[in-house]
């Protein structure tokens, strides 16, 4: 089974974001950088042993339109989107995704700057298109990039990660043959829920409904 790699919570401003993580948990995220292209800027915190969250927000200094900013800029609170699992090797993700019928797309190579000018390369595979959307998760492949959980603001602890969806027994059977180690949870309308130990205590993320 893959490993979850991080949990993506989009904010509509990245300063005004990073600045309510903190007074939600008491850890500020660290500065990630921009992604070219795509229409988003980030911030990371670690969740240690190899996992971390990722804020994602608009950049105003590229286009928003027909790329991921505009998704998350039309999104008008805090909440998480979607999830990311690692995967050095996606071809066998991507003959599960074309047996179940899924499309796929990848592996894409992608990179960002980092705020001291350093370049981070990965490689990202994505079944986007599904009925199941954002509830299906991208795939990344960190090639010889050190993972953000070493780099980024520690102090958090992911005690749970679950999708919560009305068709639970569909999407975990899809989950089983995509090797993607996440519970699913049958509720009347879909979902994600992320219990983090914090210096503040204990905190509960989720999706915006």
């Amino acid at each position: 089974m893959l490993p979850l790699d991080h949990i993506l919570w989009t904010v509509p401003d990245l300063q005004s974001g990073v600045s309510l993580f903190e007074q939600m948990t008491g850890v500020r995220a660290g500065i990630g950088g921009r992604h070219p292209g795509r229409g988003t800027q980030n911030a990371l915190a670690s969740f240690g042993e190899g996992c971390y969250l990722e804020i994602v927000a608009p950049d105003p200094a590229q286009p928003l339109e027909n790329n991921y900013g505009a998704i998350v800029h039309a999104r008008q609170a805090p909440g998480l989107i979607t999830f990311v699992m690692r995967c050095t090797d996606m071809a066998p993700v991507a003959s599960a995704a074309a047996r179940l019928g899924l499309p796929w797309d990848g592996p894409n190579p992608c990179s960002r700057q980092r705020p001291d000018g350093d370049f981070l390369h990965w490689r990202l595979g994505f079944t986007e298109g599904s009925a199941f959307g954002d509830y299906l998760p991208y795939y990344i492949d960190w090639q010889d990039t050190p993972h953000p959980s070493e780099t980024a603001p520690g102090g958090l602890q992911l005690l749970e990660f679950e999708v919560i969806h009305p068709k639970a027994d569909e999407l975990r059977a899809i989950y089983r043959e995509l090797g993607i180690a996440v519970p699913v949870r049958r509720a009347l309308q879909p979902g994600m829920r992320a219990l983090v130990a914090c210096p503040a205590g204990q905190i509960v993320l989720t999706s915006l409904q």
